[in-house]
């Protein structure tokens, strides 16, 4: 029992380091925020601002135009993960649970996708988008990731976990195809669309490349592109307390999602490694 406890003791310990150097940054961002230009260069620093200001946020609504690009960045990420996720559902749905032709052809195209970088496709998705006439819009923004060959085998695997009993049992009392989707497999994957709208946000709300490439208009210039331009600073001087304030209101929505779904998300994180 002794070393049991003992055992216990020293992993508790362990992850409590761990934790304290991936949170202590986070920490020190945030009280970074609210001090002034020089404080924040003070040895030793000052975990608690002396005259905490919301100068910095000021600054960098106003100088960085962040205000503009929080609501550009909402909206893409509204419409893709609305997007993504529900052709994620449904497709990862239908490969699991239904048999028809070509079915394992089709799922090593999308395995394909998964194994590709995104980045070697930027090319041929810039000349398709240019010549629909989508660059300096919200489509052209998200279209490259309203497809997700990850998201459909996400689901897919979870899918796994329904019972087939349960669907046809389902189709017995009267439901068609979709209504059993929906009413029956919907709720029992709600675990696993939690955990994917978190991941997908997480990853638009923060993507760069395509966006530096698709957007040319300051007015649709989302968060990841203002923050990078403000890091560069205005008239050759930066603000670097404005940054570390543009910093904590880039990440201050990723950890609203997380709050809101971590439930279901770790709940699926738990499930994926047990069966029945």
């Amino acid at each position: 029992m002794f070393k049991k406890n003992l055992k216990n003791f020293i992993i508790l310990i362990f992850l409590i380091i761990i934790t304290t150097i991936y949170i202590l940054p986070v920490f020190w961002m945030i009280s970074a925020s609210f001090q002034g230009q020089g404080e924040i260069f003070k040895m030793p620093f000052s975990w608690i601002p002396s005259n905490p200001s919301l100068d910095n946020y000021q600054y960098s609504i106003d100088v960085g135009g962040l205000a503009k690009a929080m609501k550009v960045s909402i909206i893409a990420s509204a419409l893709m993960i609305g997007i993504q996720v529900s052709l994620s559902t449904i497709t990862g749905y239908v490969f699991c649970k239904y048999k028809f032709r070509f079915k394992n052809i089709i799922l090593i195209f999308v395995l394909m996708t998964v194994m590709i970088p995104i980045e070697i496709t930027f090319l041929p998705l810039f000349d398709l988008i240019r010549t629909l006439k989508l660059t300096n819009t919200y489509i052209g923004l998200v279209l490259p990731f309203l497809y997700s060959g990850f998201g459909i085998i996400y689901i897919m695997q979870f899918s796994k976990y329904i019972p087939d009993s349960i669907l046809e049992a389902a189709r017995i009392d009267g439901c068609g195809n979709i209504k059993t989707f929906i009413y029956v497999a919907l709720p029992m994957l709600k675990s696993a669309i939690s955990g994917l709208i978190i991941l997908a946000f997480t990853f638009i709300w923060s993507e760069f490349a395509w966006a530096r490439i698709i957007i040319t208009k300051d007015s649709l210039r989302p968060l990841s592109i203002v923050v990078t331009h403000l890091s560069k600073g205005v008239d050759n001087y930066v603000n670097y307390a404005g940054l570390v304030a543009a910093g904590v209101m880039m990440m201050g929505p990723i950890l609203v999602v997380f709050m809101l779904f971590q439930k279901n998300f770790i709940k699926s994180v738990m499930s994926s490694g047990v069966k029945g």
